[in-house]
């Protein structure tokens, strides 16, 4: 069992949950709005790799980012996991967002398939709906009443 420093008290749920889950999985922590904030701070808490997927592959690309395959996701998680801790795979709906729902749909039940060398936790905000039906026991909802609340500074940092 991991060992977590005191953490905010939303984020206390969501660490007993992922102690429940296999170390070589996938799953998604739904977020009822966009908070990177908070995706942040719940990576921390996990002592996970934080990666901006939108801010690591897609904004160096510019446009042609539009051109990315939905494997680049999976790629990505991998090299991050070669750092040996969990990937909080932040922004990855940006991507997904370019693909019409079959597709998504594929690549979740592909990320759900496979075993990884981690645990790959989506937070995800959009897409949660093309989720397979047989990953419910990996996904955890959060609900907005058990969120801190957003402040003005967050929601613009949120629009960058």
């Amino acid at each position: 069992m991991t060992t977590h420093t005191a953490c905010a008290a939303w984020i206390q749920p969501v660490l007993n949950w992922l102690e429940t889950l296999p170390v070589s999985c996938a799953c998604a922590v739904i977020f009822p709005s966009y908070r990177p904030d908070l995706v942040q701070a719940m990576a921390a808490a996990l002592d996970a790799r934080f990666v901006d997927f939108r801010k690591l592959k897609m904004a160096p690309l510019g446009w042609q980012a539009a051109q990315l395959a939905s494997e680049v996701l999976s790629a990505t998680a991998r090299e991050e996991m070669a750092a040996g801790q969990d990937v909080v795979l932040h922004n990855a709906e940006a991507l997904l967002s370019l693909f019409q729902r079959e597709e998504r749909e594929a690549w979740f039940a592909r990320v759900h398939g496979e075993t990884w060398p981690r645990r790959l936790i989506l937070p995800l905000t959009l897409y949660s709906h093309d989720l397979p039906a047989d990953m419910v026991d990996r996904v955890f909802e959060l609900r907005a009443e058990g969120l801190p609340s957003e402040g003005i500074v967050q929601r613009l940092a949120g629009m960058a």
